[in-house]
């Protein structure tokens, strides 16, 4: 009977994982409209990017409904809060019919068939489990519920560019999901609005949003060949303490290199390749214990490369070419390939039209001792929705700004 419960327990998480993964938190709905709304008002090519970024039966913006995990709790237009309550309140009632005939069946059979009635020892059974997927899946798809994450298997969801790759279990350190991420789920972890140059003339053309603020649990930042200008903005480590990728690459990126990204200790991937930055590649790398993939080619940096970076232990991707003002040794460790990670990336170390390896013939700014570049701070923020709700938030100054008018 032991082994037979801990089968079926193993198929109800499962279950759970699949489903919930997929339904986008009411709460995380309300910021993702808010900023969608707030990316309109940059301009026709943002409008353009989030143009699958809509309702069923929403009619310029207007509030649409919404769903939990479960499929169990609405959030209605006021026309539509009475029959949406009264729809609620009979499947409820018919869920409970259920259980009361599932739990008088169970005391009258076998002893494994009781197993299907006592899945956990908190009384969870089987006639609810399936009662709980049946129906709160089934009003998901017939009722047209606004659910950008979506259900996607490669954790895609039905917003274009919109991931929710989290699972059950803690907030970052508990259970991970099939994807790996230790995120909770029905929260947008990943944020993938790339080459907009090539879909909109002149691309997206802007400084980079700090409404992406809203989204706090993201893992993912890819925003490659939008022509975005300016700096990389002081707001991204207060944002996103649990980013992995951070690709702003094939842009019109200024300055240097902030030195803030050691904050940002789960780092995996930094891109910024095919900018216009400057200035000496900054010492920290190495304090970024994951770090497997920095791509700083195409740009002009100069000088001798940090020397830290001969503790890239992790690094199998190291690519520096076209900075032709680069020079001096390269003091990396050989790559220690991971199998079919490179698969997906060219592994290696490249450094072509560039003067590394070769003597630095006049002095460059040093690195010892250079503090550290300021962090935009988070403060709280009441960001108002467009039904006039506020949303609490702990968001930098430039971002409350911006979302502050969204709806003015």
């Amino acid at each position: 009977m032991a082994r037979a419960k801990d089968v079926l327990l193993a198929l109800c998480w499962a279950f759970w994982c699949s489903f919930t993964i997929a339904y986008t938190d009411p709460d995380e709905l309300q910021r993702l409209l808010v900023l969608r709304d707030a990316l309109r008002k940059r301009g026709p090519a943002w409008v353009k990017a989030v143009e699958t970024w809509t309702c069923p039966g929403e009619d310029d913006h207007d509030e649409t409904r919404t769903v939990d995990y479960a499929g169990d709790r609405f959030q209605t237009s006021q026309d539509e809060e009475e029959e949406e309550i009264s729809v609620v309140q009979e499947e409820q009632e018919e869920i409970s019919v259920v259980q009361e005939e599932e739990e008088s069946q169970a005391v009258e059979e076998e002893e494994e068939t009781q197993v299907e009635e006592e899945v956990t020892g908190d009384g969870l059974g089987v006639g609810l489990f399936r009662s709980w997927f049946g129906s709160g899946r089934r009003r998901l798809q017939e009722e047209n519920l606004c659910d950008p994450c979506g259900e996607d298997n490669q954790g895609w969801g039905n917003w274009k560019h919109v991931g929710c790759r989290g699972g059950p279990g803690g907030e970052y350190t508990g259970a991970r999901s099939f994807y790996g991420i230790d995120a909770p789920a029905g929260y947008v972890t990943n944020i993938h609005i790339t080459d907009q140059s090539t879909i909109t003339p002149g691309g997206l053309d802007t400084e980079i949003p700090p409404e992406f603020c809203l989204l706090t649990k993201l893992r993912e930042l890819d925003l490659d060949g939008g022509n975005l200008v300016g700096e990389i903005p002081s707001w991204i480590p207060s944002c996103f303490q649990y980013l992995r990728e951070l690709d702003l690459s094939f842009n019109f990126l200024t300055g240097e290199i902030p030195n803030w990204f050691t904050e940002m200790r789960g780092l995996q991937e930094y891109k910024i390749e095919g900018n216009n930055m400057t200035g000496r590649v900054p010492e920290g790398f190495a304090n970024l214990e994951n770090i497997r993939i920095i791509r700083l080619e195409e740009n002009d940096f100069y000088g001798p490369l940090p020397q830290d970076f001969e503790f890239l232990s992790t690094i199998q991707v190291l690519w520096l070419f076209d900075n032709p003002r680069l020079c001096g040794p390269v003091k990396v460790p050989e790559i220690e390939l991971v199998c079919c990670f490179c698969e997906v990336a060219e592994c290696g170390i490249f450094t072509q039209n560039t003067s590394l390896d070769q003597p630095c013939t006049q002095p460059w700014p040093r690195l010892d001792g250079a503090p550290m570049d300021p962090m935009e701070p988070l403060l709280p923020c009441a960001v108002p929705t467009k039904s006039g709700d506020l949303i609490p938030a702990e968001l930098p100054p430039s971002a409350c700004e911006v979302l502050l008018q969204v709806y003015e």
